[in-house]
């Protein structure tokens, strides 16, 4: 059996390590099968500012608001329980080119921490969801 011939396997091992790499990296970084509700999601974020933010997206065409009205209010909770953020939000929320359409609720760093659930009133639909 003779020796390994690196110059004749580079080209492989190169695209498999092109290959192999970003898939690895994607199915470690990815969430998974593990989320049920894409339509309704709040996660931490980190505004173009540099503050820190709750990124709340709705992402669902059925979800409206009720009557007239031309705003939601989106509530956080603590573990506790305890109302941590309120904030009013212009609706139908913003459409940032690539991304459903969602709104960025600024809050302390503290806050954004410390957020458990989120949930948004005044739509045709019950919308609340733990925070990722």
């Amino acid at each position: 059996m003779g020796s390994f011939d690196f110059r004749r396997h580079a080209p492989v091992l190169l695209i498999a390590a092109l290959v192999i790499t970003p898939l690895a990296i994607w199915a470690a970084t990815s969430g998974g099968s593990g989320k049920k509700d894409k339509t309704f999601y709040v996660e931490r974020s980190v505004g173009l500012t540099g503050e820190p933010e709750l990124l709340v997206t709705i992402d669902d065409p059925k979800v409206d608001v009720s009557g007239t009205r031309t705003t939601v209010e989106v509530r956080c909770t603590d573990a506790t329980g305890k109302a941590i953020v309120q904030s009013t939000q212009l609706w139908p929320f913003p459409l940032e080119q690539g991304y459903p359409p969602h709104a960025h609720v600024a809050a302390s760093s503290d806050d954004v921490e410390q957020a458990r659930r989120c949930s948004v009133t005044g739509t045709n639909k019950q919308l609340s969801a733990n925070v990722q």
